[in-house]
């Protein structure tokens, strides 16, 4: 579960923040990230998550200035994507051509054609994506609460049965629904 949630953030958060940061320039930070992280860092769904969240908040609020953060970002997403299509059973090589491919394809549609990515489409992305990286961010840490508590609370004989809690479905609930009244109010 958590590596399909990484892989998740991982895909968007590459195609969002190459869409941010499309000049030429940002390629060079976009290829060295990508190598970077295909090359040598592992998929960690707590840090990475945290990372995104920051990376996607300071794009968000201040996008002239850290637009070549942005691409290196985007760029080491893309890697470390490469890493979870290949424990999915993705060959290395078909790995890295999706993931350097979906990075290529927004980056240059967004540098090509303005009305690919809008400022508002790319802002509201950026958004999903900071909420998104601190749900990954959590779920290391809540999937080990959560199966300490489902041990500690079996008997001899019992099923071990996993369900969504309420609570979460209910948050899940509460955020599609802002995010919906959000969206029709900009429309007005």
């Amino acid at each position: 579960m958590l590596d399909d949630g990484l892989g998740l953030l991982c895909a968007l958060g590459a195609a969002v923040l190459a869409a941010a940061a499309a000049r030429r320039r940002d390629a060079v930070a976009m290829a060295a990230g990508f190598g970077a992280a295909a090359l040598w860092l592992p998929p960690e769904p707590g840090f990475t998550g945290a990372a995104v969240a920051v990376v996607a908040g300071a794009v968000l609020v201040r996008p002239g200035r850290v637009r070549l953060v942005g691409a290196a970002a985007a760029g080491l997403l893309a890697g470390t994507w490469t890493h979870v299509l290949a424990a999915h059973g993705f060959a290395r090589w078909s790995a890295w051509l999706l993931a350097a491919g979906v990075v290529a394809v927004s980056a240059a549609a967004a540098r090509r054609s303005p009305r690919f990515a809008p400022r508002a489409i790319r802002e509201e992305a950026l958004a999903v994506l900071a909420v998104g990286a601190l749900i990954v961010a959590a779920a290391p840490a809540v999937a080990a609460g959560w199966s300490a508590a489902e041990a500690m609370n079996l008997r001899a004989g019992d099923v071990n049965r996993s369900a969504v809690h309420p609570v979460v479905l209910a948050v899940l609930g509460a955020v599609v629904a802002l995010g919906g009244a959000h969206a029709l109010r900009r429309r007005q």
